[in-house]
């Protein structure tokens, strides 16, 4: 392990992942962005972020690959993906061929990378879900910017953890609940501020009242068919009533940033 990533403070480690994807393995990318939770940040990603053409896209963390393919179908993005897993980058490189994208996948550690020489750095550099994963986000964002060309975008969701969904996360799943750092949008803006080489485009929290990050529906899938039915049901019906509901710190399901490089 790198000093460097070392003392970024790993909560999930490579063993942590390794074992986490090949017990929920993913076997389809495509998904509808204008669902109830992606919607708004679908709506950020056209407002904030160049439109079609030759755009290099990289995604940090890049399995399954599901934001490659979106971005690709939704955007025209010429896109690339760093993943640390042998195994994860070979599923997502067969996954993005399966959906009819062409898509670069680097075997890497963020943390190690170094573009080669010569190669140009990436008009848009994103991760979902990823930064949380460590103590020092402030490490972590700066590794993001140094592959963003000047000028360029970089987007960093994360899951808000704050109020009912850490709650949630810590009694239902507290091993999860471990490997993340509860973040605020103030945070992470602080964090990406502080070296002074990107300006804040838009910052928040996005999509309406969802538990898809709180480990529930794991421990769901661990119990009978009978609880696991009335589980889901009831989930269902209480973020079916999230959709009328207004995005909130409490409430939004994500927290996502968007910059530019200087």
């Amino acid at each position: 392990m790198s000093e460097e990533k070392k003392s970024a403070g790993e909560l999930a480690d490579k063993k942590h992942w390794i074992i986490r994807w090949s017990t929920s393995p993913v076997k389809t990318l495509p998904f509808n962005p204008f669902g109830r939770n992606f919607r708004d940040l679908h709506q950020l990603f056209k407002r904030r972020l160049p439109g079609k053409g030759e755009i290099r896209f990289l995604e940090i963390g890049c399995y399954p690959g599901r934001y490659l393919w979106y971005f690709s179908k939704y955007f025209g993005y010429q896109v690339c993906g760093i993943e640390y897993i042998d195994r994860c980058c070979e599923e997502t490189g067969k996954l993005l061929d399966s959906c009819g994208v062409s898509g670069r996948i680097i075997h890497a550690d963020i943390f190690d990378y170094r573009p080669e020489a010569g190669e140009e750095l990436w008009d848009v550099v994103a991760s979902f879900g990823l930064i949380e994963h460590f103590k020092d986000i402030q490490a972590v964002a700066a590794r993001h910017l140094d592959l963003v060309k000047p000028g360029g975008h970089l987007v960093l969701v994360v899951p808000n953890h704050q109020g009912i969904y850490g709650k949630i996360m810590q009694k239902v799943s507290p091993e999860l609940y471990r490997v993340h750092r509860l973040l605020s949008r103030e945070q992470i803006v602080e964090a990406l501020s502080s070296d002074g080489r990107s300006e804040i485009v838009e910052a928040g929290y996005y999509g309406r009242l969802g538990l898809g990050h709180t480990g529930i529906r794991e421990r769901l899938g661990e119990t009978n068919s009978c609880l696991r039915f009335l589980g889901r049901a009831l989930i269902f019906s209480v973020e079916n009533f999230g959709r009328i509901l207004p995005r909130s710190t409490v409430l939004s399901p994500f927290i996502a940033v968007v910059a530019r490089k200087k």
